[in-house]
């Protein structure tokens, strides 16, 4: 994944070196939302409220496994755009992504050499949170 967010976990944190690479094994490890609340559950139990950064690194971990689990071999942002590369592409799931009404005359598809899914974020859009929607509705309308 190639997004433009900071993730990572700050020192002040987690000071221990070696617990911090130890949360950072337990958030590559996360494979749906149940892990992912079981980790944010432990994080604050021990550490205090989640830095932002740490958000973002667990909310990476879920879409990188998601869009894995769908085709998805990369997950790119340039500029305003983030793109969604995937070699067998459901064109009729991709068509139909198109088409929802949170996401219209916002996706772009190519079907070229390296088919992907495109979104034209705006300026009030978080990036992660579009990446998450794109699976979440590219699943659904895939699975019709």
């Amino acid at each position: 994944m190639d997004i433009a967010v900071d993730a990572f976990i700050p020192d002040k944190y987690i000071s221990s070196s070696k617990l911090r690479m130890d949360v950072y094994r337990k958030i590559a490890n996360i494979e749906n939302e149940e892990d992912k609340n079981d980790l944010l559950d432990e994080l604050i139990d021990r550490f205090g409220d989640l830095p932002k950064p740490v958000e973002n690194l667990i909310d990476i971990s879920l879409i990188r496994n998601a869009a894995s689990i769908l085709g998805f071999s990369s997950v790119e942002q340039k500029g305003s755009v983030v793109s969604l590369y995937n070699h067998a592409l459901d064109i009729r799931a991709a068509s139909a992504l198109a088409a929802e009404e949170e996401l219209r005359g916002r996706i772009m598809l190519s079907a070229g050499a390296k088919p992907h899914i495109a979104c034209r974020m705006r300026k009030d859009d978080r990036n992660l949170s579009i990446v998450k929607e794109i699976l979440n509705v590219y699943t659904k309308l895939s699975q019709k």
